[in-house]
């Protein structure tokens, strides 16, 4: 009879109780909240903040290949791969082949020399059209002779 006394208590000691369940249970709910919102940041997209531009326009001289000073901000924090589409000059012109057509683009800003062949000598709007990250960007400059 001592045996089954002993045996009843110890059992009682070990056994769990409704409030060690309700604690843990308490501490558990924010641990799984956390986890629950860990993959959706970790899949989301990294930034990639990269443009194009030609500040205050391009004065070109009237030689039908020309280097145009390009100034290319990353803003994204790694360098990303630049590749120049196409550039449609004044009156629908299209200006190609650019030499580089692609290009690294560091972080910060920096400064990029296209060479490109125009196939007219008029005044006015010039875009390219660029590719970076997957995106497909465009950049709007005036044109001058």
């Amino acid at each position: 009879m001592v045996n089954q006394s002993s045996q009843s208590r110890r059992s009682g000691r070990d056994a769990v109780t409704r409030r060690t369940v309700a604690k843990g249970a308490a501490w558990s709910v924010p641990v799984v909240a956390l986890a629950a919102g860990a993959p959706a940041a970790s899949a989301s997209p990294a930034t990639c903040d990269v443009t194009l531009s030609v500040p205050g326009g391009a004065k070109v001289p009237p030689e039908m290949t020309v280097g145009m000073d390009v100034t290319v901000v990353n803003n994204s924090g790694t360098e990303q791969t630049v590749t120049i589409l196409s550039i449609t000059g004044p009156n629908s012109g299209v200006w190609g082949p650019t030499d580089p057509s692609t290009f690294p683009a560091s972080p910060g800003t920096s400064t990029v020399t296209l060479n490109v062949s125009r196939s007219n000598n008029a005044n006015g709007d010039a875009t390219i059209t660029y590719e970076v990250c997957g995106q497909t960007k465009t950049a709007t400059f005036y044109v001058s002779i």
